[in-house]
């Protein structure tokens, strides 16, 4: 109510309605009344685009919509700390609106033209080439075989979206989110190259995705179950391991976790 209030008292009041909007439970609605009337998340978040296109990462950082587990890892591990330029604010406030769209949902922006979620994170890419959580919402939300054409006019594929989600990352040590995808969607022999040249497989992936998070249950599994009968795999910090002592690790840390 205090938040319905200050949007009353100021229209464009745009810190108040992303605030207002990350409260609110996804088929929650809201009365503004006047012209605006019944709101929900989603129109909350186009109207404080619509009056201020250059939203501030602070202001968007908070998760307004993604029941998808993947997806709100993938935007905490966007790194705004560094200085940002209008045009890369204005980059966060397009990702944050193509969270809040399902899969075949359009929106319409104030001015005029009409987005789908794909075309609402080529937009945001546009603005910056270095977003990394967006390469990786296409990854996540692309048709098995498809690909997205970015506005630079290139196509990429999922793996190639992961690649560039990976590079992205690479600015902050601690993510791992992009590594660990990109090695799910590898064939057990398959081989992918790195922006910084590193020619890596599944396991390598998983080794650095390990790196980055030694505690990551859900990587040990994954690379215990990419290991053939006794074959073991070294870790960054030293220790060998084989699959059954990779399961006793994922376990410890799910219990660490509880």
């Amino acid at each position: 109510q205090l938040l319905v209030e200050a949007i009353h008292a100021d229209t464009n009041f745009t810190a108040a309605m992303l605030s207002l909007a990350s409260a609110m439970a996804a088929d929650e609605t809201v009365d503004l009344g006047g012209s605006r009337g019944v709101m929900n998340k989603r129109m909350l978040v186009e109207t404080a685009m619509a009056c201020n296109p250059g939203l501030s990462p602070s202001n968007l950082a908070v998760r307004l919509a993604a029941d998808d587990v993947a997806e709100a890892e993938a935007l905490r591990t966007y790194d705004s700390s560094n200085n940002r330029s209008k045009e890369s604010s204005s980059a966060v406030g397009f990702y944050n609106l193509a969270l809040l769209l399902n899969g075949s949902e359009m929106v319409e922006l104030a001015d005029g033209r009409v987005m789908d979620r794909a075309q609402l994170c080529v937009e945001a890419i546009r603005n910056d080439k270095d977003f990394g959580s967006a390469y990786f919402l296409l990854a996540e939300k692309l048709a098995a075989g498809g690909a997205v054409t970015l506005a630079n006019g290139h196509a990429l594929d999922q793996k190639q979206l992961l690649v560039e989600a990976v590079r992205c990352q690479n600015q902050n040590q601690s993510s791992y989110t992009a590594l660990h995808k990109l090695a799910s969607v590898l064939a057990p022999k398959e081989t992918v190259k790195l922006a910084d040249g590193r020619v890596m497989d599944k396991k390598k992936l998983l080794v650095e995705v390990l790196r980055r998070n030694n505690t990551c249950s859900d990587a040990y599994r994954d690379l215990a179950a990419a290991l053939v009968g006794s074959e073991k795999v070294k870790l960054a910090g030293g220790r060998v391991m084989d699959s059954n002592h990779l399961e006793i690790e994922a376990v410890r840390c799910d219990n660490c976790v509880l």
